[in-house]
């Protein structure tokens, strides 16, 4: 397990502690939960929001342009077999 420092305010500090008597863990366990709280599991309806909401801007052109060179990588379409 990878360790790391941080610096909180001693509110927080506080509450941590706090919720560690509560659930009878470690503060280090309580943290690391809450943290883990914030990381959305893969295919998650959090993850699928995420996501979402990180995809990036498109302009009204943008479609257009994806269209356009859609259709110039078209192939056209045989009628025979690969093998004749």
């Amino acid at each position: 397990m990878t360790q790391i420092t941080l610096e909180i305010s001693a509110d927080l500090a506080h509450h941590l502690r706090h919720l560690a008597v509560e659930e009878h863990k470690s503060v280090e366990q309580v943290a690391a939960e809450k943290l883990s709280l914030l990381i959305p599991a893969p295919g998650s309806p959090q993850a699928l929001l995420q996501a979402l909401r990180e995809m990036p801007k498109l302009e009204p052109g943008d479609v257009d342009a994806l269209e356009e060179e859609i259709r110039k990588g078209r192939l056209p379409a045989r009628e025979g077999g690969i093998f004749d």
